[in-house]
């Protein structure tokens, strides 16, 4: 009786994890096939680089714009222009901080290197 109740958990919890699985994956399916109707004119691996939020060097504004959505803060430093992206979190006494940056450099209109972890930031 007690290998039943076993049994059965472990069915749910199968269960339950091919669900989180399958629906990762149909995200990631839905964010590449957005960014590929907008902008069919990208070759499929540049779509599925944005779509997983991996931005590159040379890549254009408008591809960090479709992967990222519009940035926080735009500054120009040392002849380069950086976007930010900001993660925010509630702090102990309930006022609202940044908690995480994520800086995308540009020089003449491409990407020159970001730094940050872009997974971290509210990108919508």
């Amino acid at each position: 009786m007690e290998k039943s109740k076993f049994t059965k958990r472990l069915y749910f919890i199968v269960f339950i994890f091919s669900l989180v699985v399958t629906g990762c994956a149909s995200q990631g399916e839905m964010r590449i096939k957005s960014i590929q109707k907008k902008n069919p004119q990208w070759d499929q691996s540049t779509v599925e680089k944005l779509a997983a939020l991996k931005i590159e060097p040379g890549m254009t504004k408008e591809m960090v714009s479709a992967a990222l959505g519009k940035p926080g803060e735009e500054t120009v430093k040392y002849g380069e222009t950086v976007w930010e992206y900001n993660g925010y979190r509630f702090s102990a006494t309930g006022g609202v901080v940044i908690a995480h940056s994520y800086l995308v450099y540009f020089r003449d209109g491409k990407v020159t290197r970001t730094t940050g972890d872009p997974n971290r930031v509210g990108y919508r």
